[in-house]
């Protein structure tokens, strides 16, 4: 009985040690993915998975650029990386530095990596081994994964990624990290996730796709002067695809540029991205901030994916930040330029409001007059202060929306009276009858 017992326990902590080994991502930190293409070391896009990346339907994301065909109009003049910060899928020394968290059982445990072999039935093929890794009940590896690693397994698959090839295109593999007490795999041998239930999946995306004034063209419509910023509205005539967009950047020329919607590498060297990343949208505003007064600036928009490929770069504008005296000089408006601190629609539907109906009436010429002699003195006070600001902005667009959509105003007024009314008709009816007997 006792020896029962023993062998019961045994096994029980042999299957509990089993259980508990795994692939997964580091928790306690940032997932972050660095890649080498010698020299140069860059940081790569990552999207963490939506769980744990055990499920092959939400796996993490790793974005390779890859190099498109050399001595033409390539990939190399959208990166906004440096020109060798491309990855060659035939160059297995291109890596990628995958942080993983192992727990592994006693013995000799091998970390591979598979490829799902969309050509083969998606069975998952082993195409590279970390190694060994320690019995351990936690330990961190790197693991160093190249594109050339897939494409050398399935050679198919890459053919339209190869530096010779003339065709531009995004290809996804997904790929399984996974413990095993085999130290080699045949060529055509394959895994089943499905019973290891021990590792993670990722999507490798790669893309050697080069943007052309032809698919994407980005205008600015409009540049607004504000105090130390100036604020950007543009538009595109595509969008990007919404699985790589990444953000938007604004270029400064250090000069006039000598042409419009160029390749960023037509501008290298005579300019520079600022280091601010804008949240990407097709169509949109944005504020260039911590700018120096009374300095011209030449500014382009460009669209930057997860590759970190940017789109050729909007046509150049030019204009100068004023200090908000200046601003408030400009516009007049004293108080509406305190709240918004630049050229905004608001301040200029009023301004338009002022000449067109206040300076056409005797009252209305009185209250342009002390508006005049008085909001001057108050404005860079208010400036200072972001809630008043706040508060200004506030009121002129609920005024704004009055001015503008006064019938929709009235209507619901009228309406909100009447179900008032509605709700109330019982006690009014008293009140009627109340006073027929008076």
């Amino acid at each position: 009985m006792r020896k029962t017992l023993l062998l019961s326990s045994l096994l029980i902590w042999s299957f509990q040690i089993m259980a508990t080994q795994s692939v997964r991502l580091r928790t306690d930190t940032t997932l972050v993915v660095s890649g080498t293409v010698a020299p140069s070391t860059i940081p790569m896009n990552v999207d963490a998975p939506s769980g744990d990346g055990t499920s092959e339907t939400a796996p993490g994301k790793l974005y390779f650029p890859i190099e498109n065909t050399t001595g033409a109009i390539n990939s190399h003049l959208y990166f906004i990386n440096p020109v060798a910060s491309v990855f060659n899928v035939t160059d297995a020394s291109h890596l990628a530095s995958i942080p993983l968290r192992i727990n592994a059982n006693a013995g000799a445990t091998y970390l591979w990596a598979a490829v799902k072999d969309t050509t083969n039935s998606n069975l998952y093929k082993p195409i590279k081994s970390f190694g060994v890794v320690s019995a351990s009940a936690q330990s961190d590896v790197l693991f160093n994964f190249a594109p050339a690693d897939i494409c050398t397994a399935i050679p198919s698959e890459c053919s339209v990624l190869l530096p010779t090839s003339t065709s531009e295109t995004e290809k996804i593999f997904t790929v399984y990290f996974f413990l095993s007490t085999q130290s080699t795999y045949g060529a055509t041998d394959t895994i089943n996730p499905a019973t290891l239930n021990t590792g993670i999946y990722f999507q490798m995306f790669m893309s050697n796709r080069v943007y052309s004034d032809a698919d994407l063209r980005i205008t600015i419509n409009k540049i607004r002067v504000g105090d130390k910023r100036l604020v950007l509205e543009y538009s595109a005539s595509a969008t990007l695809s919404t699985s790589t967009a990444k953000s938007v950047k604004v270029f400064r020329h250090n000069g006039a540029p000598a042409a419009v919607n160029m390749p960023v590498a037509s501008y290298l060297g005579s300019g520079s991205f600022l280091s601010t990343d804008y949240s990407y949208k097709q169509t949109s505003e944005i504020e260039v901030a911590d700018l120096q007064n009374a300095i011209s600036y030449t500014l382009s928009v460009a669209f930057v994916d997860k590759y970190n490929f940017a789109t050729t770069l909007s046509a150049a504008v030019t204009e100068t930040p004023l200090e908000i005296q200046e601003l408030l000089k400009k516009n007049q408006c004293y108080l509406l330029t305190a709240g918004f601190g630049e050229d905004h629609y608001v301040i200029t539907y009023f301004r338009h409001f002022r000449d067109t109906v206040l300076e056409n009436s005797y009252l209305g010429r009185k209250f342009v007059h002390f508006y005049y002699s008085t909001a001057p003195k108050y404005a860079v006070i208010i400036y200072k202060h972001e809630f008043i600001r706040a508060t200004i902005r506030g009121a002129a667009y609920v005024l704004y929306f009055v001015f503008n959509y006064i019938y929709i105003v009235a209507f619901v007024f009228i309406g909100v009276i009447g179900v008032i009314i509605y709700r109330n008709r019982s006690r009014f009816a008293l009140i009627l009858l109340f006073r027929e007997n008076l």
